[in-house]
């Protein structure tokens, strides 16, 4: 009976120690890996517990501390690997705050400049009416095959057209007793998705159908909205035709072609540009930097493309001295400027609506009075909205097409980034880099975002 309890005894003690053991090995991977492994913050921001308090001070003046961490880890082997991992990081940190800098100095420098000419009213106009008259020297003369019915002539344009974030409001509007879609799909435009500048000479000599081509989807375009104009008015008197695909050239094209209908408004909706940056890169296949071709649509797709917060921060700081960030968000951010200034000119300030897309979300859409805004523009009866579209989301994170309802989600994660959101260093970079226009945002169009302006 003794002899079995001491065996007993000596068993239990056994495995005591083996616990022991087990835990303090655990202790040991937890203590390397917060001290030496970057992980992903709450908020999304990359770092390691080595290179926490981002300023001068503790990168640089306080080294000696950093490296007590490290000597505190008793295993060589991740001591070393602490250290290493440590330089690393910090190496990598002095070449950001260097490019930052250069970042705020090349800001200034814009400010200086002034190169919007924000104040210049007269240079814009210039400016627009030189490109005008390319437009009229592209479109003109029309084939008599092409030529636009007497009947078209303002009447054959949207009640209300979207440009910019489009999803959100297309499916508000059109889900509205009164509102109709102008066409099968959301999108309707005569050069969808390709930003086709067909003002450029060298264009027709390359290819002699091109212009022909444009001629014919403008046929087409006003005929079809002229259709849809009258077949809509005659079931529903108060019926409005809505179009949620203008591409940011177009409309001096369409004004070239038919008089616009006095009486169509036009939305235009900008969106917070860091969030804008991520969502669209995310979003979009890069044909400067993806390999394969998508899989659906021109959308990027986690199987066959790659994604990363850390990839795209370094497209960032490149400053558009890489074909993809360069080709793609200078033009992206150009654009925001571009977009407003000519439609201002073709339809008038008192036919747009601008918004942000942010105040179309559900937790601000009535609080903040865009509800409101929109109805009266619209002329739709602000009671009639429907209230499930309200209170959810579309076409937002993985969720793709408008039809796609995201609840009421906010988040800026992505499946193809593995469910990571963008760096929080990443978004003060982009502020940087939009400063200037987001400048012209809120004086020009009434759009502030204090994040960017600050």
């Amino acid at each position: 009976m003794k002899a079995s309890s001491r065996l007993l005894q000596l068993c239990f003690a056994l495995l005591l120690l083996y616990v022991g053991v087990q835990l303090l090995f655990a202790t040991r991977l937890a203590i390397s890996s917060q001290h030496c492994w970057p992980t992903t913050t709450h908020d999304g921001e990359y770092h390691a517990s080595s290179l926490s308090a981002p300023s001068r001070t503790s990168f640089f003046g306080g080294s000696d501390a950093r490296a007590s961490e490290c000597s505190s880890i008793g295993d060589i082997k991740y001591k070393a690997a602490c250290m290493q991992r440590q330089k690393e990081l910090m190496g990598k940190m002095k070449v950001e705050l260097k490019l930052k800098d250069e970042m705020i100095r090349h800001a200034k420098e814009r400010s200086n400049k002034d190169e919007y000419r924000i104040n210049d009213s007269r240079y814009h106009l210039q400016q627009h009416q030189l490109y005008v008259d390319k437009v009229k020297e592209t479109v003109y003369p029309l084939e008599p095959s092409l030529r636009p019915a007497q009947a078209w002539s303002h009447n054959s344009f949207a009640h209300l057209s979207i440009m910019g974030f489009t999803s959100q409001l297309f499916k508000i509007l059109t889900t509205h007793p009164h509102g109709r879609p102008i066409f099968k799909r959301k999108e309707f435009c005569i050069d969808h998705g390709h930003f086709l500048d067909y003002t450029d000479r060298s264009l027709r000599m390359v290819n002699n159908s091109t212009i022909w081509d444009l001629k014919l989807k403008l046929w087409r375009y006003h005929r079809h909205s002229y259709k849809r104009r009258q077949n809509a008015t005659v079931d529903d008197p108060d019926a409005v035709t809505v179009n949620a695909c203008l591409q940011p050239h177009e409309m001096e094209y369409h004004a070239a072609y038919s008089p616009l209908p006095p009486t169509s408004k036009f939305f235009l909706i900008f969106r917070d540009p860091a969030d804008w940056l991520w969502a669209s890169w995310n979003f979009w296949m890069d044909k400067n930097m993806d390999l394969a071709k998508p899989v659906d649509h021109d959308w990027a797709n986690g199987d066959v493309h790659y994604r990363s917060p850390e990839l795209f921060h370094e497209l960032i700081l490149s400053q558009g001295k890489l074909r993809s960030a360069g080709l793609r968000f200078a033009t992206m951010r150009e654009q925001t400027i571009t977009t407003g200034r000519r439609l201002i000119h073709v339809v008038g300030k008192r036919s747009i609506l601008f918004l942000r897309n942010e105040d179309l979300r559900p937790q601000t859409i009535v609080s903040s009075g865009t509800l409101r805004s929109i109805a009266e523009f619209s002329g739709l009866e602000e009671s009639l909205f429907d209230q499930s579209t309200l209170s959810s989301r579309t076409n937002c994170n993985s969720n793709k097409g408008f039809e796609q309802s995201c609840n009421t989600t906010v988040s800026a994660a992505y499946s193809i980034t593995e469910g990571r959101e963008m760096l929080h260093a990443t978004r003060e970079l982009i502020y940087i880099q939009f400063h200037e226009e987001c400048k012209v945002w809120a004086e020009e169009f009434g759009v502030v975002y204090d994040d960017c302006l600050n």
